[in-house]
């Protein structure tokens, strides 16, 4: 599989035309371009947003781009611009164990056959961002149709792979930044993240999640209907390709 990670964008810069930065030093990359020529520009493995985040401070300020910018292709995108565009978060470079070992997991969980045992997984950390996160464990605990683990997801990650590959959903809500590495697990293990509609998650229209606009709208019967419409839908998944995001972004230099 040829895994979306920020890691692998570092690689598609030639610090000619196409420069990398991580999203928190975009702003001094911008009072100090090191070109007087058209350049695009990719940011990435970091929490900041590109424009205003009330969960950190290190955000990316649109009205510092130079008129020599062609586009700019980053991650957690809070702004409309036509010269800015989203690219994924994709799956963790490093986190609980090491990246061969994680997606040697990956692969391994996809070749094997899941029964499902609930509709709905809910796990996440609220701490990373309490106030959109713990609103969707008080609203949907106690449901029989909800599968709950509060937050024990460092319980190792074959176990939480396993319960995502054992549910059509999960609940995906807004971290320390907009776009999260569980939509992105999800998607590849073919579960159903659910997401809350923002500026950011209007470029993955044409993907398998499931967007709204406030946790309340989600019901058994909303699932369920949801359910047989995404599996009767045609979806653009080469987006889950990082060759796809790399094509994108070369063909614009």
């Amino acid at each position: 599989m040829d895994w979306i990670q920020g890691e692998r964008f570092i690689d598609l810069a030639n610090n000619v035309n196409i420069f990398y930065r991580h999203t928190h030093d975009v702003n001094y990359f911008f009072k100090n371009l090191p070109t007087n020529n058209p350049f695009i520009l990719i940011s990435h493995n970091s929490d900041g947003c590109i424009m205003w985040n009330p969960n950190r401070e290190d955000h990316a300020d649109i009205s510092l781009i130079p008129n020599t910018l062609i586009h700019w292709f980053g991650q957690n995108v809070n702004v409309t611009s036509p010269f800015v565009s989203s690219i994924p978060i994709g799956l963790e470079n490093d986190k609980w164990q090491k990246k061969e070992q994680k997606l040697r997991l990956m692969k391994d969980m996809l070749r094997s056959n899941h029964v499902k045992r609930n509709l709905l997984y809910i796990n996440h950390n609220v701490k990373t961002n309490p106030t959109e996160r713990e609103k969707s464990y008080k609203i949907l605990e106690g449901k029989s149709w909800v599968t709950i683990d509060h937050g024990t997801n460092g319980a190792g990650f074959s176990e939480y792979l396993l319960a995502i590959c054992q549910h059509p959903f999960i609940i995906s809500p807004e971290g320390h930044g907009m776009d999260t590495h569980r939509t992105w697990e999800a998607l590849y293990m073919g579960c159903i993240p659910i997401e809350k509609r923002n500026l950011n998650n209007r470029f993955y229209e044409d993907l398998p999640i499931c967007f709204v606009n406030d946790w309340e709208e989600i019901t058994e019967e909303f699932l369920v209907r949801e359910l047989i419409r995404i599996r009767t839908t045609d979806w653009n998944m080469e987006k889950l390709t990082f060759a796809y995001w790399a094509n994108k972004i070369q063909n614009y230099a």
